[in-house]
């Protein structure tokens, strides 16, 4: 166990307010702090606070080794579609493989009009660096009347450690609805944990999840952003609304109207109260607290929305496209934006999908589509490449806290009542073996300890 007293706390009164962490594979019988639970029990060595521990290293384009060249979904259609387009969103990391939400719309040929869409989940394997995709939803139409029809949907997001997906398909006879589907499931690191099919464990059809931050979830309620297969459409005139789960039903609060905000799924990322927004001509950052918007102007635009992540304290905003391949680093902190080289001629995918995985930004190829005679491809080059990043080398059996308010704030309730705030971080490691280990973590209240990361 280590007793530390954490950053810029205190207790009531402007005392200063200790905060265990305990590294045990059992659980401490005192419900106070932070609790690693990993294999064997371990003294740290000491522990670290800071803002982050991974920084920006290089692009790697073709020289990518590690994960060796992966095409996402490409293989041919059949002769019963003349067009076919699949992409990706929404990436979560667990421990053996990173899942992604996706969708497919196929379109058959004219003398014999079918139009199917379905929402998928293609599962990249660490191990084999090979997608598999699997069918959450789907369902279509054959026939000649244009009042007949198909619609689907989803959602997707991350919250206490958990990935949510929520899925719907409704079909359409002389304009109006006939049948309709739904499905909900809730995922951790090592997999699926729950599902349903039940119709009231869904969002409606208009509302738009963009993410969490501070272990919130957002959605808006929008004039014309397609949440469907297609996902076609940019926000604007958003309502913003807090979004409660109640087992999988979504209770919704409203918060906030923000201004028009022509981004896309791939170009939204968080970090702290923040949300942040990719359009072709800027960065927007809205502070979920203050409730302003601040934009952030690039010297030049790009000739698509960019993708864009969190790593530390920056934000990649990429382009991969052969015509525009470019990417800014924008420093969280400095408020600063700047351009990081491109060694290679390769290219990739432009509505590309980033996640973090070990010591690598991945770039996934967001979307694949073609007709019979390819000539709709996206890029020449569907492979997977990445950035490195580089993380603070510490001594083995130190601890290592974000101090961040994006992940979960500690409370302590005394034996007389009071409320004590212990502190916020942002993601906590035992360091060992020399990496940093995501071991699974609680915290405890004084009475019970709750777990925040699987």
């Amino acid at each position: 166990m280590a007793n530390i007293i954490h950053m810029g706390g205190g207790g009531s009164g402007g005392e200063e307010v200790h905060m265990n962490i305990f590294c045990q594979p059992d659980e401490p019988s005192k419900k106070d702090g932070i609790w690693i639970q990993c294999p064997n029990s371990v003294i740290p060595l000491k522990y670290i606070v800071k803002k982050y521990f991974a920084q920006f290293g290089n692009f790697l384009g073709d020289k990518e080794t590690k994960y060796r060249s992966v095409v996402f979904n490409s293989d041919n259609i059949t002769d019963t579609y003349w067009f076919e387009d699949r992409f990706l969103w929404r990436p979560f990391v667990g421990n053996t493989s990173i899942y992604f939400v996706g969708a497919e719309v196929k379109i058959g040929r004219d003398d014999n009009y079918t139009w199917t869409e379905s929402s998928q989940l293609n599962t990249f394997s660490k191990s084999s660096q090979s997608f598999t995709r699997t069918s959450i939803l789907s369902g279509g139409y054959t026939g000649t009347n244009s009042l007949y029809g198909v619609e689907a949907g989803t959602n997707a997001f991350e919250v206490n450690g958990y990935f949510y997906i929520y899925s719907y398909y409704q079909s359409f006879r002389d304009g109006n609805p006939s049948s309709s589907s739904y499905v909900a499931r809730k995922y951790d690191k090592a997999g699926i944990v729950d599902s349903s099919t039940n119709s009231l464990h869904s969002f409606p059809h208009d509302y738009f999840v963009i993410g969490s931050v501070r272990e919130e979830v957002y959605a808006i309620d929008y004039d014309s952003f397609q949440n469907s297969t297609t996902c076609g459409g940019v926000i604007n005139n958003a309502w913003l609304y807090k979004v409660a789960l109640n087992g999988f039903i979504p209770l919704f609060t409203y918060t906030d109207r923000i201004s028009s905000l022509p981004t896309t799924q791939r170009g939204i990322t968080t970090y702290d109260s923040n949300f942040y927004f990719a359009t072709k001509s800027a960065l927007i950052e809205y502070d979920t607290v203050t409730k302003e918007e601040t934009t952030y102007s690039f010297a030049n635009g790009y000739s698509n929305v960019p993708s864009i992540i969190t790593v530390g304290s920056q934000i990649f905003v990429t382009d991969m496209s052969l015509s525009s391949k470019r990417t800014l680093l924008f420093d969280i902190n400095t408020k600063l934006l700047t351009q990081i080289p491109h060694s290679d001629s390769h290219s990739y995918a432009a509505e590309c999908f980033m996640c973090q995985n070990d010591d690598r930004v991945l770039i996934f190829p967001g979307r694949y589509k073609e007709d019979q005679d390819k000539s709709y491809r996206d890029s020449a080059d569907m492979q997977v490449t990445s950035f490195d990043i580089t993380k603070d080398v510490l001594e083995n059996n130190t601890v290592a806290i974000e101090d961040n308010p994006i992940y979960d704030a500690i409370f302590y309730e005394s034996e007389n009542g009071e409320l004590y705030l212990r502190g916020l971080f942002g993601e906590v490691w035992l360091y060992e073996n020399g990496d940093y280990q995501d071991y699974p973590t609680y915290v405890g209240n004084g009475k019970i300890w709750r777990k925040v990361k699987n």
